[in-house]
């Protein structure tokens, strides 16, 4: 049997030391598991953030992978802590609509409300599921467990989503937001790649102060210190600064809008390919 992978993401950040317990509950269980961190740094009790993060992360782990993912602003309250299977893929986190991101418009194939005190387990806490709820079972799915070991059937129907948003289309004007600010001081936003159509180069980007009148292929295109936009590597518009944080310079952050103008009178050479993450 191969060694079991699970991931991690929250808002616990790394501060305390509340992802070091969570890990100690899995390798308690499942000693032998592969703990992936994805991030402890999204903003506290922003469920979109998280869902978002969790999208672009999830499909380039194996299948069988187990994903536990805490954020979780109603903990302690009358909210569902659910593990569903999707893709071959096993997600743990509380009913509030964090698992949007990856399932759609498609409920999932399986969904169970975990069980929270086991027996022989010790109790759970009021206010840190995430380490006597989720790690457990996480580290008993780890273990060779299935769903319906660890919880009770439920309608996957019922499983909540949460609606990322989506951009507003048409052939020459493209409105959308600011989803995620990254580590960079990028702002990525929900515009994809696919929405730029072939001619994808004839866009101008504006937001807020920021403002450039095309896209580039790389962030190397432009001068170090100057603005641009470019294909991110979740596959939409984001717009960045070389060498530099577009969003201490332009004031971006989450929920902005963001407009691309088709320029039909102009005609670059470049079309975007990457981004500058890195």
């Amino acid at each position: 049997m191969p060694k079991a992978i699970v991931t991690l993401l929250s808002d616990f950040g790394m501060q305390d030391t509340f992802v070091g317990q969570i890990k100690a509950v899995i390798l308690s269980a499942c000693p032998d598991a592969s703990l992936v961190d994805l991030t402890h740094s999204i903003p506290p009790q922003s469920i979109l953030t998280g869902a978002i993060h969790l999208r672009a992360a999830w499909q380039w782990f194996p299948a069988g992978t187990i994903h536990v993912a805490v954020v979780d602003p109603g903990v302690g309250t009358s909210r569902r802590a659910i593990g569903i299977r999707s893709r071959d893929h096993v997600f743990l986190g509380p009913d509030n609509g964090l698992f949007g991101g990856i399932l759609g418009d498609d409920p999932p194939e399986q969904a169970v409300q975990l069980i929270h005190s086991p027996s022989g387990e010790p109790g759970v806490s009021r206010t840190f599921h995430g380490r006597d709820v989720f790690a457990r079972a996480a580290g008993r799915l780890a273990s060779g467990s299935s769903l319906d070991d660890v919880g009770s059937a439920l309608d996957p129907g019922d499983v909540l989503k949460l609606r990322i948003p989506e951009p507003e289309v048409s052939e020459t004007l493209i409105s959308g937001e600011v989803l995620v600010v990254d580590h960079y001081g990028n702002a990525v936003t929900n515009i994809p790649a696919s929405a730029l159509g072939d001619r994808s180069h004839q866009w101008s980007v504006s937001c807020g102060r920021f403002s450039v009148d095309r896209l580039s292929s790389t962030y190397a295109d432009v001068e170090e210190g100057a603005p641009l936009a470019a294909i991110s590597s979740m596959d939409t518009v984001e717009l960045g600064v070389r060498d530099g944080s577009a969003a201490v310079r332009y004031d971006l952050s989450q929920g902005m809008e963001v407009h691309l103008q088709r320029n039909n009178d102009r005609d670059h050479d470049h079309v975007p390919t990457q981004s500058g993450e890195g």
